[in-house]
């Protein structure tokens, strides 16, 4: 299927989905639970995922409970639309992670027939948690895909960041302020969110349309910057310092040349969710160690 055929089913699927928005500029739709946990529905290359995911940490219910509704509910014994289940995944770098989910291949079949087998699983999907999550009510201001409206100039936006050595222990704060110009209009929409909304999911989104990994943060493609920081973080860690360890920390967040006064909630959101560990292989690479919605 090509990119548009993709869109177009997907948008079919969400119509049927109140429980998920779209995130704008991206091909997936999330939506909380009550206690929590998360509902997607992702639009890959060459299939549709339907999960239910807890990271296992914050306000997630734990790994255990998560496994505890599995095996209560029985959906691994379910079919999710014809002969395929649902099948349990685990976090390869978060050990809390829990995802049970089914996936529904493209594979030159038709758009109907895509569209009714993702409705046939995320239905089971929906029934299986009844009773024992419930979907949290969406706010209207959330995240959608606003087709047809104009974006903002792009606005200057300054971070200060600490490394921290996983080896030592040792820290290096910067002194200066790193800014960021960005055209992207996902990463322009994710920030005027946080800045109205100034909770926990909203900063999350922002960090992710920042510097999010596919397969990590639940995203598409990567964070909007996720190239520039990368060489920006290992010049620091392996060049200027020598480390090699390394994770790192934003600490202070400026737009436009005026800084952004963070709460100690947000403050512990960078700290502990969106933290960024540098990989240093052949070819390097880094994620946020806990950060997703």
């Amino acid at each position: 299927m090509d990119s548009k055929q993709i869109d177009q089913v997907l948008s079919q699927v969400l119509d049927n989905a109140p429980e998920v928005k779209l995130r704008s500029g991206k091909r997936y739709a999330h939506g909380r639970t009550e206690p929590g946990g998360l509902i997607a529905i992702a639009a890959l290359k060459d299939r549709i995922r339907v999960s239910f995911i807890t990271e296992g940490k914050g306000s997630d219910v734990s790994s255990e409970r998560f496994l505890e509704w599995m095996n209560e509910s029985g959906i691994l014994s379910e079919k999710a639309f014809g002969e395929t289940g649902f099948v349990l995944r685990e976090g390869a770098r978060n050990p809390h992670k829990r995802e049970v989910c089914a996936e529904v291949p493209y594979d030159s079949r038709t758009a109907d027939d895509i569209v009714a087998d993702t409705a046939s699983a995320y239905g089971t999907l929906l029934q299986k948690l009844s009773g024992f999550f419930e979907p949290k009510v969406n706010n209207p201001a959330s995240l959608n895909d606003h087709t047809g409206k104009t974006h903002p100039a792009p606005k200057e936006i300054g971070f200060k960041f600490v490394y921290d050595n996983g080896e030592t222990q040792e820290s290096f704060e910067e002194d200066e302020v790193y800014t960021l110009e960005s055209d992207s209009a996902a990463l322009q929409d994710a920030l005027n969110h946080w800045l109205e909304r100034r909770d926990e999911d909203s900063l999350k989104r922002f960090a992710i349309d920042l510097m999010g990994a596919p397969d990590e943060n639940f995203c598409e493609t990567y964070g909007a910057a996720f190239g520039e920081l990368l060489k920006v973080f290992l010049w620091r860690a392996s060049d200027s310092l020598g480390w090699h360890e390394v994770t790192v920390t934003i600490t202070e967040i400026a737009v436009d040349g005026e800084n952004v006064e963070l709460s100690e909630l947000e403050e512990a959101v960078l700290a502990e969710d969106c933290r960024v560990q540098l990989v240093r292989d052949a070819e390097p690479t880094m994620y946020m160690i806990d950060c997703a919605l």
